[in-house]
C-alpha cells in the first residue's frame, strides 16, 4: 500500500511517499538420496549408466530423507521526501523499518536413533508447530543528494542501509540471521 503526496512548499518541489508492505511465505523442502552410489563423470558423463530405478530409489529416500518446513514473513514501513529546490538541487531522505520472523520445522531419517522411513512433511510439519519463531526487527535510512551543474553535468552523493529476511537456517538447524548491507558513494 503506497500513499503519495506532491506539493509546493518552502520554494522547493515536494514528493513524499508513505507505504507498508507484507510478505508471507511459506513452503516445504524435501530432499532424499537412494542407498546405492552410482558414478557419473560431470566431465565425461557416458549416459545411460545409472540404472533407471536409481530415480525412484532417491524418490523414495532408502539412503536418507530430509524434509523442512519454513512459514517466514515480513512487515514494512517507509516514509520517503524527495524534494526539489531551484531545478538544480535535489534532496532524498527516507526510512524504512521492518519486523521478520521466521518458524522452521524439520525431520530426517536417522535423526534420533530413527530409521530410513522416520521422517516426512508431517512430521517436519509439527516440528515447525512446535519450535520457537525467529523474530529480527532493522532500521533502513537513506539519503541522496544531486545537485546539476550543468545539464550534462551533476554532483551526487548517496547512503542507504538495508535489512532483508534470510530464509534458511544452520546446520545444527537454527534460523539464519538477517541480511544487512550497506552503500555509500
Amino acid at each position: 500500500i503506497d500513499i503519495e503526496g506532491k506539493f509546493v512548499a518552502l520554494s522547493g518541489k515536494h514528493t513524499f511517499l508513505m507505504g507498508l508492505d507484507y510478505l508471507n511465505t511459506y513452503y516445504d523442502y524435501y530432499f532424499a538420496n537412494g542407498a546405492a552410489l552410482y558414478p557419473i563423470d560431470i566431465f565425461n558423463p557416458i549416459h545411460g549408466t545409472v540404472p533407471s530405478f536409481a530415480y525412484f530409489d532417491s524418490q523414495i529416500g532408502s539412503g536418507f530423507k530430509f524434509h523442512s518446513s519454513t512459514l517466514a514473513r515480513q512487515k514494512g514501513l517507509y516514509v520517503q521526501a524527495y524534494v526539489t529546490w531551484f531545478h538544480r538541487l535535489h534532496v532524498l531522505v527516507g526510512v524504512r523499518y521492518d519486523v521478520a520472523d521466521q518458524t522452521i520445522g524439520t525431520s530426517s531419517s536417522f535423526e534420533n536413533g530413527g530409521g530410513v522411513y522416520d521422517a516426512s512433511k508431517d512430521l517436519a510439519i509439527a516440528s515447525r508447530l512446535r519450535s520457537p519463531t525467529a523474530i529480527d526487527t532493522g532500521w533502513s535510512p537513506r539519503a541522496g543528494v544531486v545537485y546539476d551543474v550543468l545539464p550534462q553535468v551533476s554532483f551526487y552523493g548517496s547512503y542507504s542501509r538495508s535489512f532483508g529476511q534470510n530464509n534458511g537456517f544452520t546446520a545444527d538447524r537454527q534460523p539464519l540471521g538477517p541480511q544487512r548491507g550497506l552503500q555509500w558513494e
